[in-house]
Protein backbone atom coordinates (compact mmCIF):
# COMPACT_ATOMS: atom_id res chain seq x y z
CA UNK A 1 0.00 0.00 0.00
CA UNK A 2 1.58 3.38 -0.93
CA UNK A 3 1.37 6.36 1.03
CA UNK A 4 -0.23 9.68 -0.01
CA UNK A 5 2.54 12.31 -0.71
CA UNK A 6 0.66 14.84 -0.19
CA UNK A 7 0.30 15.07 3.77
CA UNK A 8 3.83 13.51 3.78
CA UNK A 9 4.82 17.24 1.37
CA UNK A 10 2.97 18.80 3.90
CA UNK A 11 4.57 17.60 6.71
CA UNK A 12 7.87 18.06 5.55
CA UNK A 13 7.03 21.85 4.09
CA UNK A 14 6.07 22.56 8.31
CA UNK A 15 9.12 20.91 9.44
CA UNK A 16 11.47 23.16 7.34
CA UNK A 17 9.15 26.34 7.94
CA UNK A 18 9.18 26.22 11.47
CA UNK A 19 12.85 25.22 11.53
CA UNK A 20 13.40 27.74 9.31
CA UNK A 21 11.65 30.79 10.57
CA UNK A 22 13.35 29.84 14.28
CA UNK A 23 16.48 29.82 12.77
CA UNK A 24 16.07 33.28 11.16
CA UNK A 25 15.01 34.77 14.78
CA UNK A 26 16.91 37.71 15.93
CA UNK A 27 17.19 36.62 19.32
CA UNK A 28 20.89 35.93 20.26
CA UNK A 29 20.80 32.02 20.92
CA UNK A 30 22.68 30.89 24.13
CA UNK A 31 22.81 27.36 25.39
CA UNK A 32 19.74 27.59 27.04
CA UNK A 33 17.64 28.60 23.83
CA UNK A 34 19.45 25.93 21.65
CA UNK A 35 17.49 23.35 24.51
CA UNK A 36 13.84 24.50 24.01
CA UNK A 37 12.01 22.90 21.20
CA UNK A 38 9.16 23.07 19.35
CA UNK A 39 5.83 19.94 19.07
CA UNK A 40 5.69 19.15 15.47
CA UNK A 41 2.91 17.21 14.61
CA UNK A 42 3.56 14.46 11.64
CA UNK A 43 1.61 11.35 10.28
CA UNK A 44 3.11 9.14 12.95
CA UNK A 45 2.54 11.49 16.18
CA UNK A 46 4.40 14.33 17.33
CA UNK A 47 7.77 14.96 16.92
CA UNK A 48 10.01 17.66 19.30
CA UNK A 49 12.49 19.74 16.86
CA UNK A 50 15.16 22.12 18.56
CA UNK A 51 13.81 26.21 18.03
CA UNK A 52 16.68 27.55 16.82
CA UNK A 53 18.51 24.16 15.02
CA UNK A 54 22.25 25.49 14.34
CA UNK A 55 23.52 22.49 12.29
CA UNK A 56 20.72 20.98 9.80
CA UNK A 57 21.20 17.91 7.63
CA UNK A 58 19.06 17.98 4.26
CA UNK A 59 18.22 14.32 3.03
CA UNK A 60 16.37 14.96 0.13
CA UNK A 61 16.58 17.77 -2.41
CA UNK A 62 13.31 18.87 -2.54
CA UNK A 63 13.70 20.96 0.37
CA UNK A 64 17.02 23.16 -0.78
CA UNK A 65 15.10 26.00 -2.46
CA UNK A 66 13.47 26.10 1.04
CA UNK A 67 16.79 26.66 3.00
CA UNK A 68 17.82 28.84 0.79
CA UNK A 69 14.94 31.13 0.44
CA UNK A 70 15.18 31.16 4.37
CA UNK A 71 18.61 31.77 4.65
CA UNK A 72 19.55 27.99 6.34
CA UNK A 73 22.73 26.77 4.97
CA UNK A 74 22.94 22.84 5.90
CA UNK A 75 25.96 21.03 7.49
CA UNK A 76 25.50 17.80 5.17
CA UNK A 77 23.59 17.46 1.71
CA UNK A 78 23.36 15.07 -0.83
CA UNK A 79 25.67 16.62 -3.13
CA UNK A 80 25.51 13.88 -6.68
CA UNK A 81 21.90 14.45 -6.66
CA UNK A 82 21.83 18.03 -6.47
CA UNK A 83 20.88 20.70 -9.31
CA UNK A 84 24.48 22.42 -9.90
CA UNK A 85 22.74 25.53 -11.28
CA UNK A 86 21.92 27.85 -7.95
CA UNK A 87 23.64 25.17 -5.81
CA UNK A 88 27.34 25.83 -6.66
CA UNK A 89 28.64 27.62 -3.41
CA UNK A 90 27.03 24.47 -1.44
CA UNK A 91 28.52 21.70 -3.76
CA UNK A 92 31.67 23.35 -3.92
CA UNK A 93 31.60 24.03 -0.02
CA UNK A 94 33.87 21.15 1.44
CA UNK A 95 32.75 22.42 5.06
CA UNK A 96 29.24 21.21 3.71
CA UNK A 97 29.62 17.53 4.03
CA UNK A 98 28.22 15.26 1.38
CA UNK A 99 25.43 12.35 2.73
CA UNK A 100 25.35 10.50 -0.70
CA UNK A 101 22.52 9.82 -2.81
CA UNK A 102 18.44 9.12 -1.52
CA UNK A 103 18.76 5.24 -2.02
CA UNK A 104 21.89 4.99 0.19
CA UNK A 105 22.84 7.85 2.37
CA UNK A 106 25.58 7.31 4.49
CA UNK A 107 24.73 7.61 7.87
CA UNK A 108 28.08 7.62 8.91
CA UNK A 109 28.40 11.03 7.33
CA UNK A 110 25.20 11.98 9.03
CA UNK A 111 26.24 11.47 12.58
CA UNK A 112 29.80 13.14 12.03
CA UNK A 113 27.53 16.30 10.90
CA UNK A 114 25.96 16.38 14.42
CA UNK A 115 22.74 18.14 12.86
CA UNK A 116 20.47 19.59 15.46
CA UNK A 117 17.62 18.64 12.48
CA UNK A 118 17.71 16.18 9.95
CA UNK A 119 15.19 16.86 7.04
CA UNK A 120 14.24 13.81 5.04
CA UNK A 121 11.69 13.85 2.18
CA UNK A 122 8.61 11.69 1.05
CA UNK A 123 11.02 9.49 -0.34
CA UNK A 124 11.72 7.99 3.54
CA UNK A 125 8.36 8.08 4.56
CA UNK A 126 8.11 4.21 4.70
Amino acid sequence: MKTPKTPILALLATVITVSALASCSTDDTTSADSATTVSIDTATGPVEVPQNPQRVVALDNTSLETLRAFGVEPVALPKPIMPYEGFEDWIDDDAILDVGTHREPNLEIVNEAEPDLIIGGYRFSE
